[in-house]
């Protein structure tokens, strides 16, 4: 019984730390919406499509991709670049900007813009929150949740 004990003491012990530091690299996949409509302060997903993350982590420091998957019938987006780090016990991550095409009531514009992400990994689980901001600070969209699942190999 004491050596019984004892083996589980010591497995139990070495779970903790390596258990509370899963990857974030690898390949996850969400629904990402691609038109959001606002009226009134209440936001409303009109469409999504699927999107990519493909990640790689070295030491602190996470690098990788974004992929918006095909609308129907045409192309793949090219893929964005995502950069980022580790903090606390999630991960900072942004896009890398693209232009955007934007209309507030009625008013169309094009506008620089980035996605930052505020992430921690639950497993085969990404969950956080999403921020899309125009890169010359002219506009921010309010924080979404954002969650994402693993690819298995």
């Amino acid at each position: 019984m004491i050596r019984y004990t004892m083996v589980l003491v010591a497995v139990l012990a070495g779970a903790g730390p390596a258990a509370a530091q899963v990857s974030i690299a690898g390949r996850w996949t969400t629904d990402y919406p691609t038109a959001i409509r606002n009226e009134n302060g209440e936001e409303t997903v009109v469409t999504t499509r699927r999107a990519v993350f493909d990640l790689a982590l070295k030491g602190d420091s996470v690098t990788g991709t974004w992929t918006l998957a095909a609308d129907s019938g045409g192309p793949a987006a090219t893929p964005l670049a995502v950069h980022g780090a580790r903090h606390g016990t999630g991960y900072l991550l942004q896009t890398d900007p693209v232009d955007r095409h934007i209309s507030v009531n009625g008013d169309e514009s094009t506008l620089r813009m980035a996605t930052r992400y505020q992430v921690e990994v639950h497993g085969d689980a990404l969950a956080g929150s999403s921020t899309l901001f125009a890169v010359d600070g002219s506009m921010e969209m309010p924080d979404r949740a954002f969650a994402a699942t693993r690819v298995k190999p």
